[in-house]
């Protein structure tokens, strides 16, 4: 099966989707994509079957763009998959870590593993992806230079590991959906099931509170909210929730139509089995 994804080979997006499918019993193969909108458009065309996509890190939050691209997509989603974030520090064989002066990475993975590059005492460069990072490094072949990126990377790479779960946070999740152009109809009594959906809603006090009564009132737990302005510049807003149970479920069916009669639209993005934070 051929999985899209963002980022170079070895991203912690393919790491995450031979995860998923690793769990479910399917061969898969990653189809390296260079924007998560190039991943919605290979799942959209057909050329992959599925696409995932990061939702939400532990640690830097929700990503406000994957939702919209998802909610705009013509795709669903049909599961998700928890990722251990664990850094490594990669170099060219024959490296050694005293040798090391330059460090490249994604931004975010040189924020994550700060104190450790304060006490290594070297220089830093941002790049585009820590799996390209890695890739740069290899292509390089300076004994000089590292990157931060996963095990996962440097073994895509043949890269050395210098040095192992650098992160300073070590409890560091990444969240992802997977995606496809079907949407996940069966509801297996044993799995206990999550529900994605968005709706648009304008500024009026006391409008969301009433959006969100049915979903309290059937005792329905809301694992996520957020909020995204439109785009008509009127101060409305798009509105992603998640919720515990199927959308097939009597309680969840019945509060998503009372939402309904409140707002011009509900869109149901899939309900999936929920993923397991390991």
């Amino acid at each position: 099966m051929r999985v899209a994804f963002q980022g170079e080979p070895g991203a912690y997006s393919e790491q995450a989707l031979h995860k998923y499918f690793e769990e479910e019993g399917i061969r898969v193969e990653g189809v390296p994509c260079e924007s998560l909108e190039d991943v919605i458009l290979e799942v959209e065309s057909g050329k992959a079957p599925g696409g995932i996509i990061p939702v939400e890190n532990s640690i830097g939050g929700y990503v406000d763009r994957s939702y919209k691209l998802i909610s705009q997509g013509n795709v669903y989603v049909n599961g998700e998959v928890y990722l251990r974030v664990r850094h490594s520090l990669l170099a060219i064989d024959g490296a050694d870590l005293s040798q090391v002066d330059t460090v490249y990475s994604h931004p975010q993975a040189l924020k994550q593993c700060r104190e450790f590059l304060f006490d290594l005492e070297v220089e830093t460069r941002a790049t585009y992806d820590t799996a390209g990072s890695a890739k740069m490094v290899k292509k390089k072949k300076d004994p000089r230079l590292a990157a931060i990126a996963s095990k996962f990377a440097g073994e895509k790479y043949g890269l050395k590991v210098l040095m192992e779960d650098i992160q300073t946070a070590g409890n560091n999740h990444t969240r992802f959906l997977l995606v496809s152009r079907e949407t996940r109809s069966e509801r297996m009594a044993c799995e206990n099931y999550k529900t994605t959906i968005t709706f648009e809603l304008g500024d009026g006090a006391g409008s969301l509170y009433e959006c969100l009564a049915p979903f309290a009132e059937k005792d329905i737990n809301l694992t996520m909210i957020q909020s995204r302005p439109t785009e008509t510049g009127r101060w409305e807003y798009h509105f992603d929730l998640e919720l515990e149970g199927h959308r097939k479920d009597v309680p969840v069916n019945s509060a998503i139509a009372e939402l309904n009669q409140l707002v011009p639209e509900v869109q149901v993005l899939g309900s999936y089995p929920r993923g397991k934070v390991s």
